[in-house]
């Protein structure tokens, strides 16, 4: 007989972000010890000036090696044009 250990997969969660056209937005990752984000960002916040709505992917690893995905976006409100 043999025992297995399971190690569990983070609990990941993202915060979404609404912004203005032209205006940056921000996303915040939890839940794990390391993370990787679409484009190569490796920390738990991502920067972002998206143009349009846009989803972003995010890794997130734990201690124990074990990892798990999760998409999020930064929707994007466009400038109201002026008729002058």
């Amino acid at each position: 007989t043999k025992s297995v250990l399971v190690k569990p997969n983070p609990r990941l969660y993202v915060t979404s972000d609404t912004v203005c056209e032209g205006t940056p937005g921000m996303l915040v990752a939890k839940g794990a010890d390391n993370y990787l984000w679409t484009g190569g960002s490796g920390n738990d916040t991502l920067f972002a000036l998206p143009f349009a709505t846009t989803i972003y992917s995010v890794t997130g690893i734990n201690s124990n090696h074990c990892s798990a995905d999760t998409a999020v976006s930064i929707t994007v409100i466009p400038k109201i044009e002026s008729t002058y």
